[in-house]
């Protein structure tokens, strides 16, 4: 009896520690959310269908006209991040195309480098800069023509000798 009573407080603690820490990480994302409003203009609207899923390189975000929500919107992540625009609004939900879909590309600056990135879905373009460019992995790349917003961080980067340029992998 005793053995099943220890067992039991432990599975109780177990239960409270998982607890606390959904709870931290819930607290996280709200000061990233909270951090984001005080800096730029806009709304926080959830998002009601999954963008990693689609094949279409969109998703839908609960916020539309009723909320403030236009055609050509910036729509970014709690850390800041521009993951899209707002294609298609209506009353209560907007159509987002990702930055990074397949067949969209955006200027992009990487380390000061212009660069014109092509999105090849799941939250991964690719480009190319000139060879003598020095650009370093885990570097923040920005988009002039979203107001200098960070789109994504450079994953890879791959440099041939016999090439004229350096091919360039980011991600978000």
């Amino acid at each position: 009896r005793q053995n099943q009573a220890l067992a039991d407080q432990i599975a109780h603690l177990q239960e409270k520690g998982a607890a606390a820490t959904a709870i931290e990480a819930e607290n996280e994302q709200l000061r990233a959310i909270v951090h984001l409003a005080q800096t730029s203009p806009g709304i926080t609207a959830p998002v009601i269908s999954s963008y990693r899923a689609s094949p279409y390189g969109s998703f839908m975000i609960g916020a539309g006209e009723s909320d403030g929500i236009a055609r050509g919107s910036i729509v970014a992540t709690g850390d800041g991040f521009v993951i899209g625009r707002v294609e298609e609004v209506s009353t209560d939900q907007s159509l987002v195309r990702e930055l990074f879909a397949p067949g969209e590309s955006v200027e992009a600056l990487v380390g000061g480098m212009p660069v014109v990135l092509a999105g090849q879905g799941g939250a991964n373009a690719e480009g190319n800069l000139p060879r003598a460019a020095s650009v370093a992995e885990d570097v923040a790349v920005f988009a002039p023509s979203l107001g200098q917003r960070p789109i994504g961080i450079v994953g890879k980067v791959e440099s041939n000798a016999a090439s004229a340029s350096t091919k360039i992998y980011v991600r978000l």
